[in-house]
Formats: C-alpha cells, sequence, structure tokens
C-alpha cells in the first residue's frame, strides 16, 4: 500500500489517524509539527501527507505550501478542527490541497479521503520498473546529470535505477 505522512501536534489524533491508516494496510510515518514532517519526508519520502493547519513552530498553511514547492510529487490532505476551519481548508485547497478533513471526523471519511487522493496520483509519479513512488530530484549521474528528474525514491537501496526527465 502507500506511504503516509501524518503531521499533526495533537498525539492522540496523530496516533488515531496513523493507527487507522496501518489497520487500513498503509506504511505510516508520524510528525508533530511541520518542521518535523519536512524533515521526515526528506529522509523516509511519502506517497501522501496529511497535515493539520493549526500547529507550533510550522503551522500547517505554511507547511503545506512548503510541500507543495519543494515536493510537488506528494499528494497532500489537509485537515482542521478549529471554528474557521472551513475557511482555512479552502485556502489549503488553493494551494494544492487535494483532499480535506474537518475534525473530528468519522474513520470511514478518513478512509475516503485518503484513497481520493491516491487515486488522484499520477501514474508519471511511480517508476516504471519498480512501480515505487518517485521523486522530483536533480540527476547527478548518466546522461541527464544536472537536470530536474523523476527518480525513484528506492533507487539508494535496490539500485533500481528508474529515472525519467522532466519536461
Amino acid at each position: 500500500m502507500a506511504r503516509i505522512l501524518v503531521i499533526d501536534d495533537d498525539p492522540d489524533m496523530r496516533a488515531m489517524v496513523g493507527q487507522t491508516l496501518k489497520s487500513a494496510g498503509h506504511k505510516v510515518i508520524l510528525a508533530a509539527d511541520g518542521r518535523e514532517g519536512v524533515a521526515r519526508y526528506r529522509t523516509s519520502p511519502a506517497d501522501l501527507a496529511i497535515i493539520d493547519l493549526y500547529m507550533p513552530n510550522q503551522e500547517g498553511l505554511e507547511t503545506l505550501r512548503e510541500f507543495h514547492t519543494r515536493f510537488p510529487e506528494v499528494a497532500i490532505v489537509a485537515m482542521s478542527g478549529w471554528p474557521t476551519a472551513a475557511t482555512m481548508l479552502s485556502i489549503a485547497q488553493k494551494l494544492g490541497a487535494i483532499g480535506v478533513l474537518h475534525k473530528p471526523f468519522f474513520i470511514k471519511e478518513l478512509i475516503a479521503v485518503v484513497a481520493q487522493a491516491l487515486g488522484g496520483q499520477s501514474q508519471a509519479r511511480r517508476c516504471p520498473r519498480c512501480g515505487s513512488h518517485m521523486v522530483l530530484r536533480r540527476a547527478k549521474t548518466g546522461q541527464h546529470v544536472g537536470r530536474k528528474v523523476w527518480g525513484c525514491s528506492t533507487f539508494a537501496k535496490t539500485k533500481c535505477g528508474g529515472m525519467r526527465e522532466v519536461d
């Protein structure tokens, strides 16, 4: 299944979302705020990031913008339970979130939004050789040196070598 990064400062919500997604067969990475989420994504890229909009250190919209700019390949779902949630979630969609969750939500809503977000991913983001997630990076070797390419996220571990130049 998919690799999903859950970024939420509420430990109970983070644990509930993480456990629900693990039970659905996904690999889950947890982070307590936006900065930690970005750092975790760099070391362990995910197919989907679920980002709470109100957090300390680096709030959700700032985190969403950073993900959209630095990691355009990742699908994003925004979530919030604050009184201004509707407005903030609408802004999040304009900034690139492909799904939203209003807290509190039912588990079936979480599963549906995740399925929709993952189903909307482009096949161009999958490695043509091994089918794993691809990340945008600059090629360091081969015929594409210095160019932006989609590279297989498992390349360092498996030497798959799947790569696609960005248009």
